[in-house]
């Protein structure tokens, strides 16, 4: 049964970020479009967050221009021996989360159960490379959307991967003690 949950959990992440850059193109999402990407916060908010198949966080930032607090559901990879969450910014990091966790490191993090404050760090190619390769290698069926969004191949190697993540930006989450 655990087995079929995750090809159920992995078909529905799949067809999600193919649908996410299909309806956005090349601009992040706003109204209408703005509010559905946001579904899994209030599936957070409800209490259903394990729905999201540990796939999903929910990452609080402080509105850069409003001083606003903002929530925003986003993919992620978690390196379990360092406790430490890695995010990606879509559209060449011109997302608003980005920019707001640019202009204030310090955020807030729901991710399953579990609540956290964390300092946000953007990580240079070199390591965002090593990230992102880690990330591919959990999950494989990224490549073909990171390559069609980025227009460059990825051949498997560290210096592609580098150059791939060059164009976006990777942030590393640290959670507080």
């Amino acid at each position: 049964m655990a087995g079929m949950t995750k090809r159920v959990s992995d078909w529905a992440y799949y067809l999600g970020e193919s649908l996410t850059i299909k309806l956005t193109g090349k601009d992040p999402p706003h109204g209408w479009r703005g509010r559905a990407f946001r579904f899994p916060v209030y599936l957070y908010d409800w209490g259903l967050g394990g729905l999201m198949g540990g796939r999903i966080l929910v990452l609080g930032t402080i509105g850069r221009k409003s001083g606003k607090r903002r929530e925003t559901p986003l993919e992620f990879l978690h390196d379990e021996a360092t406790d430490v969450f890695f995010l990606m910014a879509g559209w060449e990091g011109r997302t608003d989360w980005f920019r707001n966790l640019v202009a204030q490191p310090r955020v807030r993090v729901r991710v399953g159960r579990r609540r956290f404050q964390a300092d946000a760090r953007v990580l240079d190619s070199e390591e965002g490379g090593e990230a992102l390769r880690s990330w591919i290698e959990r999950t494989p069926r990224l490549v073909p959307i990171l390559e069609r969004d980025s227009g460059i191949h990825y051949d498997g190697t560290l210096a592609r991967a580098r150059e791939i993540a060059g164009r976006y930006g990777i942030v590393a989450l640290q959670p507080l003690a």
